[in-house]
């Protein structure tokens, strides 16, 4: 079996006071067409807003005259203030298949994206990054977004409320070689956590991506941010643990619902 993985790469992107959109140069020689950006995390919080508008961007690679380039972008940098994020950036191997789709805005609370067809949806994953307009305001119920597989050739992309707009990018990874498995649970959690039973597999071999809706909405994200996030813990071999971290107890009566896609990707 031939490898997955041919270069990690990380980097901090700064979207600074004056940008809306940054752009930056890979240095590893990777393949446009062959990566992902697998991990996004906003690493600054001094200062910042607390609208999603202010916070969320779009993420893309392309060719910029034959070397790959990252390209983050927000909707509005509202507040003028710096924003660093953390990007890891995946080149898969010459025989995985990455696709990536411009997606319509989300206007509504779902909308459906043609994909080029898969094998099959346990030999598939994908992610997600978009940015909220300025309608979106402070509301995770109106920002956070679940990825399902419709069928091996459309995906289901959906948020709680339809309040604004979320305009995004995803990444559909497939293999039609066995290289690896993925396992997709479905569920839903009101209370301080839930266990969802998964295929038994090696810790090690395994990672999830966590994609989920919110039934709550208004919040100052400053504040509410860290009770409206779920921790994804495969912390034995066949169960994963999703929990919400509370901060303080603030307000978690309101954060009242999620509904949870997860993708558990294991290599074979």
């Amino acid at each position: 079996m031939a490898g997955i993985v041919v270069s990690v790469e990380y980097l901090e992107v700064t979207l600074d006071a004056t940008l809306d959109v940054v752009s930056t140069d890979l240095t590893k020689g990777q393949d446009d067409t062959k990566c992902v950006p697998m991990f996004v995390t906003h690493l600054n919080s001094a200062g910042q807003g607390d609208n999603f508008v202010e916070r969320t961007v779009e993420v893309t690679i392309g060719d910029n005259g034959g070397t790959a380039e990252i390209t983050l972008d927000m909707h509005d940098n509202a507040d003028a203030d710096d924003k660093v994020y953390g990007v890891f950036v995946v080149e898969f191997s010459a025989d995985i298949n990455v696709n990536q789709y411009n997606v319509a805005a989300l206007t509504d609370t779902s909308i459906a994206q043609t994909i080029t067809s898969v094998g099959a949806t346990t030999d598939a994953f994908m992610v997600y990054y978009g940015h909220c307009d300025t309608a979106v305001a402070d509301d995770f119920n109106a920002a956070y977004i679940r990825l399902q597989f419709a069928s091996t050739t459309s995906v289901t992309i959906s948020r709680d409320d339809n309040q604004g707009q979320v305009d995004g990018t995803l990444f559909v990874v497939d293999c039609d070689s066995g290289e690896f498995t993925v396992e997709h649970k479905d569920y839903s959690t009101s209370g301080a956590s839930v266990d969802t039973t998964v295929t038994a597999v090696v810790l090690a071999d395994t990672f999830t991506i966590h994609t989920y809706t919110i039934g709550h909405g208004t919040d100052d994200l400053l504040h509410g941010v860290e009770e409206a996030n779920l921790v994804v813990d495969p912390q034995v071999f066949n169960q994963i643990t999703v929990g919400k971290l509370v901060d303080s107890g603030l307000k978690t009566a309101q954060v009242n619902r999620y509904t949870v896609r997860d993708f558990m990707v294991k290599r074979l």
